[in-house]
């Protein structure tokens, strides 16, 4: 799976990878909200935190059901950290290089990178779509993660008014 995109991956394995973007964009959310100072990021990355997650459940029992249909793809654990370091070099910083723009009072840049990697969920979960079964939720996860947009740029921008 190292070198495949979402074109030729089956069904199971789209899924898969966004159970992997919805873990760590949680776990980048918990990571910003840990380090931020101001009170708005922080509640903004709890209820990002929780809302990624809800998502991740969401994949989760699609896999499941995919399971049940026989068209679920056992990945090795191999494959799974493979798909889980691409992801993370191309879409999700590291935790402590949040910590690291956080702490250091860069809190617009960091909240920058969160608009990227929500754009970059939206992009793939757009292009994904029409590849997983019906009645899949993902057009409201795709609403989502644009409202997730919409917060970010707003909070993004007070912020930034303030320094």
């Amino acid at each position: 799976m190292a070198d495949e995109t979402p074109s030729r991956a089956t069904e199971d394995q789209i899924v898969q990878m966004a159970i992997q973007m919805e873990e760590l964009g949680r776990d980048f959310y918990e990571a910003l909200g840990g380090a931020a100072r101001d009170p708005r990021v922080l509640q903004l990355c709890h209820r990002l935190a929780a809302e990624e997650d809800k998502h991740r459940e969401t994949f989760h029992r699609l896999h499941v059901e995919l399971a049940a249909q026989g068209k679920s793809v056992l990945l090795t654990s191999e494959q799974t950290l493979a798909a889980r370091r691409r992801l993370k070099d191309q879409v999700v910083p590291t935790s402590e290089t949040i910590r690291q723009i956080a702490c250091g009072g860069n809190v617009v840049e960091a909240l920058t990178m969160a608009v990227r990697m929500e754009a970059e969920a939206v992009r793939f979960y757009t292009h994904i779509a029409a590849k997983l079964p019906a009645g899949n939720d993902i057009e409201a996860i795709i609403a989502e993660e644009r409202a997730h947009l919409r917060l970010l740029s707003a909070v993004r921008c007070g912020v930034a008014a303030e320094h």
